[in-house]
């Protein structure tokens, strides 16, 4: 059982993560393009980017985080540890 939830919290932690690096990535491409468009529209965009996108992308980042936090929990998996056993 504890393994079957280990895996739905990797497939929601992979998932998202692939989620936000899409994003992230279409956000890149628009900041190229106001940066080659320039102008209004450049610090429109960077306006809204800014008050509206990156802030739900932290707490979904966030989020995320501890669901991967839950997932090493339940898996077992120890890190930054100094002994080899």
């Amino acid at each position: 059982m504890k393994e079957k939830i280990a895996k739905i919290f990797k497939s929601i932690f992979a998932f998202g993560q692939l989620c936000l690096m899409l994003v992230t990535l279409v956000i890149i491409c628009a900041y190229g393009a106001a940066f080659v468009v320039g102008g209004e529209f450049a610090i429109a965009l960077d306006a809204f980017v800014y008050a509206n996108i990156f802030p739900v992308l932290y707490f979904i980042a966030v989020a995320l985080a501890f669901v991967g936090i839950i997932y090493i929990y339940l898996t077992g998996y120890r890190t930054m540890r100094f002994d080899t056993d």
